[in-house]
């Protein structure tokens, strides 16, 4: 279970929230959306982390509606529960800022990075560090296999 949660946390690290105009989001995109106090007053049963922050999935956005596919709640498949997610229309003179969630390459490449280093210091202090001799007489134990992981990273143009 702790690999998937040190996964969450380094994913969690990967992306920012920059602040962008309605009319550059597209349907589909991530965004996050600052409520005013009265706007926010409006939606006392949605679950969210900050009742002042609505994030989610731009649905729509007309003239005076902005449509957003937000989660109610938490999942917890150890208890059975999965997050439901809800189409909620808010006002557009309730919102004060709108931002577009963007992966963070130089946040994402330190994580990697030292994730990297983590896990090469903990190869090498279990398997007793390189070049060391152990058994009676300073004889070399059978050759120690460590599998190697290899993966890319997207780091091309949009």
């Amino acid at each position: 279970m702790r690999p998937v949660l040190l996964l969450a946390v380094v994913a969690s690290g990967c992306f920012s929230y920059v602040p962008v105009s309605l009319s550059e989001v597209s349907p589909g995109q991530e965004v996050r959306l600052r409520l005013t106090a009265e706007e926010a007053a409006r939606y006392p049963d949605l679950r969210l982390r900050d009742p002042r922050l609505m994030e989610g999935t731009l649905v729509e956005a007309t003239d005076g509606v902005v449509v957003v596919e937000a989660s109610i709640g938490t999942g917890d498949a150890t208890r059975g529960t999965r997050i439901f997610v809800q189409q909620v229309p808010v006002s557009r003179s309730g919102i004060l800022e709108v931002e577009l969630r963007e992966i963070n390459k130089a946040r994402t490449g330190l994580l990697i990075a030292g994730g990297g280093a983590v896990i090469t210091a903990v190869v090498i202090e279990a398997g007793g560090g390189f070049g060391r001799r152990e058994g009676p007489g300073g004889e070399i134990p059978e050759a120690r296999r460590i599998p190697l992981v290899s993966f890319s990273l997207p780091w091309g143009s949009r």
